[in-house]
């Protein structure tokens, strides 16, 4: 699959409340993880790069994606980059982006 069909199809739909719920926990999980460099619970997720644009967010393009610090926590068409459970929020429906197939 490729373009926006297979994107939708792995893309969460969270609601706005789950979002800034995942938003909230994915912030204080990275903080954790940069405050206690033994904690690799979240740092196989923290990337600059948008998984799903493939580039790095400029603060010009606010409202495109959500990043905290140097991390894109939700891509720019909605993605949730940081497993929602290494956060503890229960997402059945979340496939790891870094294991899926190229566009």
């Amino acid at each position: 699959m490729t373009g926006w069909r297979w994107r939708q199809s792995w893309r969460p739909a969270g609601t706005r409340e789950e979002t800034a719920l995942y938003i909230d926990a994915a912030c204080e999980a990275i903080d954790r993880a940069l405050d206690d460099r033994t904690d690799r619970t979240i740092t196989r997720w923290l990337t600059p790069v948008c998984p799903e644009c493939g580039r790095m967010p400029v603060e010009t393009e606010a409202g495109t994606h959500v990043t905290y610090g140097d991390f894109v926590v939700v891509g720019c068409e909605g993605y949730w980059v940081i497993s929602p459970a290494a956060v503890g929020i229960e997402r059945p429906r979340w496939d790891d982006w870094r294991s899926a197939p190229a566009r």
